[in-house]
């Protein structure tokens, strides 16, 4: 028996070593390989048909092979069927289309047809349908519309087996066509803490109580059209990416204010506008080759990253969002910024057309018991606007933060001034007194020498 087993796992082994660089072949190699697979799935056959081999010897030997040998294999007998049924984890992949129309139709045959089966093997038995899964991902290469019904049922059946993390790709010429309805697959999904989904229109029945995911962690979304309800049903979203989609609602805002959010990734989205209101995010990460116009983020108190590369973007608003942020802008068409928040921020804009910006520096206690120490930090933020060149105007309501701005002289004498080839610098200061004050003008001006200055 020993023998045997050694024999076994020996074989299962074989039959799912997978060559690290096989995704970087050419598709007739990548059949090839297939091939060679489903002669080792053969060879395992053999030494599995000997019978009555111990249920867990079966279950390691169907966990260790690919989900579509598996498939093959459960027909073995009712000992195989039985583990296949209970597999926590099923990876659906129809592989990459071969160059050829033929093979590539014959493969997407043969990938339904395992497809049907396993539903074949659920439709009839309530047991089995209770079995728990941890993950369900499906990836359908040659979509026909005629599929659709099948994918509803796939997906609903993977909801009723509370799966966990469900990760759906649907390709082809016909993909956009494919319209996920939660209602009908999605609905109580209350399992889900991982969801992918790329290539599917959502239509949403926002009228719908039971549509939500209350236990959604992490959300990625790849060329998807869908409706700020979608978002608005995962209150406890952590992580979200969304990429080369838009709004199936026709609507050119994307709002984003779930308060758990910790992390935002976008990329090349259909956006004209952006706004996120999120308490508790940490991490923003914007991409974006055309459309996106505006960009507002207000109380991201939690903010440590702020990147954006938008090239198209023309105003940006930033206010109360985090004490110590590091933040870097690409925009060559940004024309205007407004910024409210503090000193610790380590800006990093890059905007040649930047003409106009509204700056407010916000008070942090303790932040000026060392004036000296700020002086840099202060000069080195004002830098940050640099490239603007028309009109700067800065509020300042703070006493303590107003004296900051009067720079010493001897640092005066060593420093290059932030602000060379501004036009116009209006001052806000609340204190009368500090206004009028000599050392403060004399202060501006080198912040911004070629300037014509305001105190307001």
């Amino acid at each position: 028996m020993a023998s045997l087993h050694s024999s076994i796992v020996s074989a299962s082994v074989m039959a799912t070593t997978k060559n690290p660089n096989s995704d970087k072949k050419p598709t007739w190699q990548n059949q090839k390989k297939e091939d060679h697979d489903d002669q080792k799935a053969m060879a395992v056959e053999t030494v599995l048909s000997r019978p009555q081999l111990p249920d867990h010897i079966i279950h390691q030997i169907i966990q260790l092979l690919p989900t579509k040998s598996a498939v093959r294999m459960s027909s073995l007998s009712k000992q195989f069927e039985a583990a296949w049924y209970t597999q926590p984890v099923l990876d659906f992949d129809e592989g990459k289309p071969g160059d050829d129309t033929t093979d590539s139709n014959l493969q997407h045959i043969k990938f339904i047809n395992i497809l049907d089966r396993y539903l074949d093997y659920f439709r009839n038995d309530e047991k089995i349908k209770q079995q728990l899964l941890d993950k369900f991902r499906l990836r359908i290469t040659n979509f026909s519309v005629s599929e659709s019904t099948m994918v509803d049922e796939l997906l609903s059946l993977a909801v009723r087996r509370s799966v966990k993390e469900l990760d759906i790709s649907i390709g082809g010429k016909h993909a956009a066509l494919y319209c996920l309805t939660p209602k009908n697959t999605l609905n109580l999904a209350k399992s889900i803490t991982t969801l992918s989904l790329e290539h599917v229109t959502i239509n949403e029945d926002e009228s719908n109580p039971h549509l939500s995911f209350p236990s959604l962690k992490t959300m990625s979304l790849k060329t998807l059209r869908f409706s700020h309800s979608l978002i608005s049903r995962c209150p406890s979203i952590e992580y979200l990416s969304v990429s080369t989609s838009s709004m199936c609602d026709g609507s050119s805002t994307f709002i984003v204010s779930n308060s758990n959010l910790k992390s935002l990734d976008i990329t090349n989205c259909d956006f004209f506008q952006l706004e996120v209101r999120t308490t508790n995010l940490e991490s923003f990460t914007l991409v974006s080759e055309s459309y996106i116009r505006l960009i507002s983020l207000s109380k991201c108190r939690n903010l440590k990253s702020l990147n954006i590369l938008a090239q198209n973007l023309h105003y940006l608003y930033i206010s109360g969002c985090g004490h110590s942020v590091k933040a870097t802008i690409d925009s060559s068409s940004l024309k205007y910024v407004q910024f409210t928040g503090f000193l610790k921020y380590k800006l990093s804009i890059e905007a040649l057309n930047l003409s106009r910006a509204r700056i407010t520096l916000c008070h942090e206690e303790q932040s000026f018991n060392e004036p000296w120490e700020h002086f840099s930090s202060l000069r080195d933020f004002l830098e940050s606007f640099a490239s603007c060149s028309q009109e700067i105007i800065l509020r300042v309501d703070h006493a303590e933060m107003a004296q900051a701005l009067i720079f010493p002289e001897n640092f005066r004498k060593t420093v290059s001034p932030p602000l060379p080839i501004l036009k116009h610098f209006r001052v806000r200061i609340t204190s009368p007194m500090l206004a009028r004050n000599s050392d403060l003008m004399d202060s501006l001006t080198w912040i911004a020498p070629s300037a014509e200055i305001e105190r307001i």
